[in-house]
């Protein structure tokens, strides 16, 4: 994370993993918490309301229920707990975030550390035989999406559960 005002590093880790997508979970909010897509079906959740000194920001990191690589990771702008992972078998999955019951601990060394949380799988929808590459949420209607998969389809999608 490059903090452009000071033209400094603010926050760098390594995932073990390529990473194919970063996304925070709202534009219009002070930052909460931001998912890392990567490859081998992993997703890392970070928590950014708490930065350690040492150990950066709490993060969490779970795999997709089907084994490929993760494309993208959106969230539903009406409710910042649910996303939707973009699989490169061409399916997609539903999560909701669940926050830890506390958000920060005491370290060690008497400075504040954030927790991360855990996501829940609501469910998932094969769309088509190639990768799910792009995906946008209605800005208004709760559950309506739209997205497109390599063998260059347009799909509209409707979650029934959001």
């Amino acid at each position: 994370m490059y903090d452009l005002r000071h033209g400094t590093i603010r926050f760098e880790t390594n995932v073990a993993n390529g990473v194919c997508d970063v996304e925070f979970d709202r534009k219009d909010i002070s930052m909460n918490k931001f998912i890392a897509a990567c490859l081998e079906s992993q997703f890392v959740m970070f928590d950014a309301r708490t930065q350690h000194n040492t150990e950066g920001f709490a993060s969490t990191t779970q795999k997709t229920k089907i084994s490929t690589t993760l494309w993208g990771v959106r969230h539903l702008p009406q409710d910042r707990e649910l996303f939707t992972a973009l699989l490169g078998d061409g399916s997609v999955e539903l999560y909701r975030y669940e926050y830890p019951s506390k958000r920060v601990s005491t370290h060690a060394d008497g400075s504040p550390r954030g927790l991360g949380g855990k996501a829940k799988h609501m469910g998932s929808a094969q769309l088509s035989t190639q990768p799910v590459n792009s995906w946008d949420w209605h800005a208004e209607r709760r559950g309506l999406g739209v997205c497109t998969s390599f063998d260059q389809v347009v799909h509209v999608v409707i979650a029934s559960t959001c």
